[in-house]
């Protein structure tokens, strides 16, 4: 594995093509319309499996509204965790085995192949001024083969001197989950009072290899129904007006023909039932988890 294969590309003018090939370029501090976050060349060997993570800055002196995120991903890439750090992180590429920390801030998580996001007309996701981003990737090469991954993040903004609606994340995370050998269809499923009021805009859901179908419930009533393919995992434009005290219930099917019990985990060969809603307004990072009783 190359230890330091994450670059920055800096800030780019919108519909520009040329920018910084220096991967350890700071950003620029002038106005932009886009943000680039680009990696240099991801080695992995056959049978690699490994979380990198990368930071750098942003201007101090400039605000940063978020209108839209896309990723363009590799071969190998599990999932992208971009995000903002209230903590500092070290520039220099670092290994970080870990799927979240409390210190991490998402403004996007994209599996195989997601969609970009697009935020509705009038909102935006406030990075403010020398914010830290942070770009984890999980990587996996399941071939016999090497594979040479590349990742470019792009943001595109909005203008700070105009109102918006601040927008952000709020997730369910399922982490129940025991599938016996030669199953079919197991389903898993949780719910949870959100505790806040929220316009969702868009859904991403998450499963592994071994996923079937993924369901979102409002107040008991199926709301949103996606076949799993994990290859194809799309950021869906849905719209749900939740209230605090309502019940959000996400539910997995799952079918194990393998000859060991799967159950929960992080890696790309275990099993994870999750789901993200972006939403307006957003007051702070939130979701609930469901995990195995001690």
């Amino acid at each position: 594995m190359n230890r330091r294969a994450i670059g920055f590309v800096g800030f780019v003018s919108l519909g520009l093509i040329g920018c910084s090939s220096d991967p350890e370029a700071a950003p620029e501090t002038a106005a932009h319309d886009l943000v680039t976050f680009e990696s240099t060349d991801i080695e992995l060997a056959p049978g690699d499996e490994k979380y990198l993570c990368w930071a750098r800055n942003l201007p101090e002196d400039k605000q940063v509204v978020v209108s839209e995120i896309s990723g363009e991903y590799g071969p190998g890439t599990h999932h992208v965790f971009f995000a903002w750090t209230l903590a500092p992180e070290t520039e220099e590429t670092f290994e970080c085995p870990v799927l979240f920390k409390t210190t991490w801030i998402p403004i996007y998580l994209g599996g195989v192949d997601t969609s970009p996001l697009a935020l509705p007309d009038g909102a935006g996701i406030d990075l403010g001024t020398g914010k830290q981003l942070l770009l984890q990737l999980h990587l996996q090469n399941p071939t016999a083969k090497p594979i040479v991954n590349r990742v470019k993040m792009k943001m595109k903004l909005r203008d700070p001197e105009l109102p918006f609606d601040a927008a952000g994340v709020f997730g369910l995370d399922n982490r129940v989950i025991a599938l016996p050998p030669n199953s079919t269809d197991v389903r898993t499923s949780m719910s949870c009072k959100p505790g806040r009021t929220m316009n969702v805009f868009s859904v991403l859901g998450h499963m592994h290899k071994l996923g079937r179908q993924l369901q979102v419930s409002h107040n008991g009533n199926v709301v949103f129904t996606q076949p799993w393919n994990f290859d194809e995992q799309p950021i869906t434009p849905f719209t749900l007006q939740v209230a605090p005290d309502d019940d959000l219930g996400i539910s997995c099917l799952h079918s194990n023909p393998g000859s060991s019990m799967v159950t929960y985990g992080e890696s790309s060969d275990t099993e994870m039932c999750a789901t993200i809603f972006y939403h307006t307004p957003y007051e702070g990072l939130s979701g609930c988890v469901n995990t195995a009783p001690p």
